[in-house]
């Protein structure tokens, strides 16, 4: 069977953003995946006129990447575990072959071949990781608590993004039909109580809050898409996000405050140590604010200082890798792919703004804003601006 290039393009991106096996060193099959997409893109005859198009987003996202490698080579002897120049260009390459694999597919109107792809190969992918979670569990422990595709935030982030791509297809199916799709929503239900088992069984109760958060963001952002776009909400959504470290580190630091959660509630005040690792940052960043320790550095520099693996928080895991020059970038990119998308509402956007605002409200507590946030925007901006694109909801 022949399988086309359109095909190969979305397995491959998916294989190199949305998935990666942990038990071999899959650095190697990324860099593949990454000359593998340029030859495909050449051989699919991507028109420059892509990016014409499509600039504002694509200058932004090549900033960010070229603030990111930048920073990272100027850090690149300040970690001794990783070399962050070269996961700075790796990131880059991921970052920017995604956004013009989906630039191809909205160009010729062929998003939903793009998206019923991810959905098959993302439901693949998690009976493959569920399997492995349940079966071979010593694997983990014997890995530091690694499954299949990392730790268990993203065995249950895949279920995530399944649900997010079916969501949208049963959207598609009941655009189509005209009428409701009851057994797709049943499928749906189903997909929610088999995440939520699998939450169980691999002992992470953020996941289980991702699953609730899911369903609350595909329900409101269905009901008004419209009020979720607009980049003052979304806006205020990451702000709120990156304050929350600040504010948490000043209020629980109050003995009165521990005192009455320790005592009453009868849990820790530190929120699972969350409350060290905010309190170290200032003195962690003290002389990287401007650049940061460079790209991937987090494990190395917070497990030295604060002693802990990570920042717990989204958009301080990027001030500390590329400080404000390389998160001034992402906030460009960011803000331009939101803009962009308001500008141009279309309804089959939801699904995957309710994963965004996941990530976001995640991001509060843990390193969320990562190439998966970047995707599901990516995607929304692919649907917004296909040329068969449904109306504007304005």
């Amino acid at each position: 069977m022949k399988i086309k290039t359109s095909s190969l393009l979305a397995i491959a991106s998916f294989f190199l953003v949305f998935f990666e096996i942990t038990y071999i060193p899959y650095q190697y099959v990324r860099y593949a995946l990454i000359v593998l997409i340029a030859g495909l893109l050449l051989i699919d005859n991507f028109k420059l006129s892509y990016l014409g198009k499509n600039a504002p987003v694509f200058l932004s996202t090549l900033v960010f990447a070229v603030a990111v490698v930048f920073v990272s080579f100027l850090a690149k002897d300040l970690v001794s575990r990783r070399n962050p120049f070269l996961s700075s260009i790796v990131f880059a390459a991921m970052l920017l072959e995604l956004l013009l694999v989906i630039f191809r597919f909205s160009a010729k109107g062929e998003m939903k071949q793009f998206i019923t792809i991810y959905f098959k190969l993302s439901f693949l992918a998690a009976i493959a990781v569920d399997f492995f979670a349940i079966f071979f569990s010593e694997w983990a422990r014997a890995t530091a608590g690694n499954y299949l595709n990392g730790t268990k935030f993203w065995v249950i982030y895949l279920h995530c993004a399944m649900i997010a791509f079916y969501s949208y297809l049963v959207h598609e199916k009941e655009k189509d039909s005209g009428k409701e799709y009851k057994n797709g929503k049943t499928i749906l239900f189903a997909f929610f109580v088999w995440s939520l088992i699998m939450s169980i069984i691999v002992d992470c109760n953020t996941g289980m809050i991702a699953l609730a958060l899911l369903a609350i963001f595909l329900y409101s952002c269905k009901k008004k898409l419209s009020s979720y776009t607009k980049p003052f909400v979304f806006g205020i959504t990451l702000g709120l996000s990156f304050l929350f470290m600040w504010v948490a580190a000043f209020v629980l630091s109050i003995p009165a405050i521990q005192s009455i959660i320790e005592n009453v509630f009868n849990t820790s005040a530190t929120l699972t140590g969350r409350l060290n690792i905010y309190l170290g940052m200032p003195d962690v960043m003290e002389s990287h604010w401007w650049l940061g320790f460079g790209y991937g550095s987090c494990y190395e520099i917070t497990r030295e200082t604060v002693g802990y693996s990570t920042t717990q928080n989204g958009l301080m895991n990027w001030l500390l890798e590329t400080g404000i020059v390389g998160t001034c970038g992402l906030l460009l990119l960011i803000f331009t792919l939101v803009r962009k998308n308001h500008k141009k509402i279309c309804p089959s956007q939801f699904p995957f703004y309710a994963l965004a605002y996941v990530f976001l409200v995640l991001g509060t507590i843990e390193t969320t804003f990562t190439l998966w946030l970047f995707g599901m925007l990516f995607i929304s901006y692919g649907l917004s601006q296909e040329k068969t694109e449904a109306p504007s909801l304005k």
